[in-house]
């Protein structure tokens, strides 16, 4: 059975030069036969051109035994691991990488191999050859050739013929020398990798044609020189401390060690191995490529897990908002219908009690507010986009935020009249300018300046300096720029963390708030700070058209005769408000508290049902399952979707499909009004059909 798994890298090995004379016959010699490395080459037909001792030995036979064939001629169905790679190579032109199991005489190994395509002067691959290292057990095991057992007795000749044979053996023994030697250093020039051998001295006596390329060090300069001058910074480093070692153990080591040989930086894979004339033969991969891929994937890594980590947040903020809204739209309706019952008591009596309504409201505002800044953090959208002239918004809310910063800190913009507009919810964006300036103003000790500025900026898909998830567009870059006491990097890779802060306990949604906000407008945010020199915040958002648009006459308030409004709510102080306000708007009111109620009212009421004002969230369905059942019911049923949540979400998927209106929670019992009227205005009632 064969296990392999194999890599490749797509790039075709090019023709090797001829020899350049950078090592003798001795070295090379030494270092290819003796290599403890299996080396071999194979010719376009898949048999052996060559094969050194130590491949011979895994074999079981000697090198002249070997040569000429194939391995399933030696190994039979143990080819069968081996010889599809090869042709491989031999097609494509490439070089492969392959681990794989052989099944050998009496044994299975492991072995990790490189094969190579040699190529002709005419470019073509004339063989293939292979280095391959036995994995099995992590440690590289050879068996050297037995000597042979003795020499055949050849009968004895006449002294002249046995001399011309003896001459003709050696012409035949140079010739197959020369040409062995041709073979060897092509072999080992078309290595793409570091190859290269030491003497006892790790002094450099081979050098390949990759080495040069990789450190731009010839060979003829490299060879002779200690190898710490040729690979300048590796001395006393854990490289040589390695190679001393293999020197020492006569046994094969791995290191990973960056080096910058060319002037560029990279990251190498040392495999060092002893050899017979006690130096040492070094194969040295480049994996920069790699460790970048393996950095890349732990960063990836490490942003889901803070993505993972800041979703589970936000799902929390968002339901704690909902909750929250529904119970402010109780109080704020009680409130609303306390000041319609004072209307027939003493003016005075009516104005102190009026005051305290009043200040209740406004405390109901800013926890609003507080539940709006959750939401914009739990990316929940936007209740109200419209088209917004940048400059002109800037200019109208610089005064207020003036009022909320200390008076020795000065507030300076940069607003050119040309600013493009921006679709944007008007609130929510005062809401992301207050809360940066409030954290500028307060990393400013004393006195100091904060400038505000604004500039159209198109993006395009070259820009280097675009933030990394900013599609190319057109923008408009807010700028909040402080000279407070700045951020550590620490600070601020958390600076939109949810609830981080380095001021007063129970600060810092701010922030978050701010990243949500300009996330879900399809903007961007940046933030850059040095201790000691500021901060600098900037944010981009989509820059949009201004379209006319016809305005929409103001009408009053309708009151209906007979008119009916089904509330479906499962907030009781909520669903009291409604039945209350409705009544007194002059509607008769039915009210379901779950979604299934809510369909079997209108599949099966005698009544005529005018409106349905529907919460998304319910106990038992979810609302964008109700609404298509009440169609179902009524197709011409008039729907208004509520919720604490915002309008993006469920809410605009129901809006998509056909509802009227969405009135957001907490609402005033002006808002409820405005809006049914908005929807109903002056149409008849609704009949339901036969």
């Amino acid at each position: 059975m064969t296990t392999e798994r194999a890599t490749r890298r797509c790039a075709s090995i090019p023709k090797p030069p001829a020899p350049t004379g950078k090592a003798g016959e001795s070295d090379l010699d030494r270092l290819l036969f003796h290599c403890s490395e299996v080396v071999v080459c194979y010719d376009r037909e898949l048999r052996y051109t060559f094969i050194n001792d130590a491949g011979a030995a895994f074999l079981g036979s000697k090198v002249e035994d070997v040569i000429g064939r194939t391995n399933r001629e030696i190994i039979g169905r143990g080819a069968d691991a081996i010889e599809p790679h090869l042709r491989c190579v031999l097609e494509e032109r490439d070089k492969l990488f392959v681990v794989h199991e052989i099944q050998l005489p009496g044994e299975t190994r492991l072995f990790d191999t490189v094969y190579s395509p040699v190529l002709n002067t005419a470019g073509e691959v004339e063989c293939v050859a292979g280095i391959c290292r036995d994995v099995t057990d992590k440690r590289t095991r050879i068996r050297h050739p037995k000597e042979p057992a003795g020499e055949q007795v050849e009968p004895l000749e006449p002294a002249d013929e046995k001399r011309r044979l003896e001459k003709e053996a050696h012409r035949k023994t140079a010739e197959a020398l020369r040409r062995s030697e041709g073979r060897y250093r092509e072999l080992a020039d078309s290595i793409t990798d570091l190859f290269f051998a030491m003497d006892q001295h790790l002094d450099v006596t081979y050098w390949n044609r990759a080495s040069e390329e990789m450190t731009g060090t010839w060979g003829d300069r490299a060879v002779g020189r200690p190898v710490f001058e040729v690979l300048p910074g590796t001395g006393g480093t854990p490289l040589e401390e390695m190679f001393r070692r293999v020197q020492e153990t006569r046994r094969p080591e791995t290191l990973v060690q960056a080096g910058a040989f060319d002037g560029k930086m990279r990251s190498f894979e040392f495999h060092a191995y002893p050899s017979s004339s006690g130096g040492v033969s070094v194969f040295g991969r480049d994996i920069s490529a790699r460790i970048r891929e393996e950095e890349e994937r732990e960063q990836i890594q490490a942003e889901l897990q803070a993505s993972s980590r800041i979703q589970a947040v936000a799902t929390l903020a968002g339901g704690m908002a909902h909750r929250f809204n529904n119970a402010l739209s109780a109080v704020m309706g009680n409130l609303d219908l306390l000041g319609m019952d004072l209307i027939d008591l003493d003016a005075g009596v009516r104005e102190s009690f009026g005051r305290y309504i009043d200040g209740m409201k406004e405390s109901i505002e800013h926890m609003g507010d507080l539940t709006r800044q959750l939401l914009a953090y739990a990316q929940g959208g936007r209740y109200s986009p419209t088209v917004i002239p940048m400059d002109t918004f800037v200019r109208y809310t610089l005064p207020l935020l003036a009022h909320h910063i200390d008076p020795s800190i000065s507030l300076e913009a940069d607003l050119p009249g040309d600013l493009w507009s921006v679709e944007a919810d008007t609130a929510q964006i005062q809401m992301l300018l207050s809360a940066v300036v409030q954290n500028a103003a307060e990393a400013i000790e004393a006195e100091g300046t904060i400038q505000i500025s604004a500039r159209n900026v198109p993006v395009a898909d070259h820009d280097t300096e675009r933030p990394a998830r900013l599609e190319p567009g057109s923008y408009v870059r807010l700028t909040v720029k402080d000279d407070g006491a700045g951020m550590d990097e620490e600070t601020l890779e958390r600076i939109f963390d949810p609830f981080f802060t380095t001021k007063l306990q129970g600060r810092g949604l701010g922030m978050a708030a701010v990243f949500g906000i300009v996330r879900n407008h399809g903007g961007e945010i940046t933030a850059w700070s040095v201790p000691g020199e500021g901060t600098r915040i900037s944010i981009w958002l989509p820059a949009r058209e201004i379209v006319g648009q016809e305005a929409t006459p103001r009408r009053e308030p309708v009151r209906a005769e007979g008119g009916t409004v089904l509330v479906v709510e499962d907030e009781e102080a909520v669903l009291e408000v409604f039945r209350i306000v409705l009544e007194r708007m002059g509607y008769q009111v039915l009210i379901a508290p779950t979604g299934r109620q809510a369909v079997e009212t209108v599949e099966t009421s005698a009544e005529r049902i005018d409106l349905v004002i529907l919460d998304i969230l319910l106990p038992d369905m979810d609302g964008r399952s109700v609404y298509p059942e009440l169609i179902r019911a009524r197709p011409d049923l008039k729907v208004i979707v509520t919720s604490g949540y915002s309008v993006e979400g469920p809410a605009r998927e129901i809006l998509d499909a056909g509802a009227q209106a969405f009135l957001p929670k907490p609402f005033s019992i002006q808002e409820l009004r405005e809006t049914i009227t908005r929807v109903l205005g002056d149409a008849p009632s609704l009949a339901r059909p036969p």
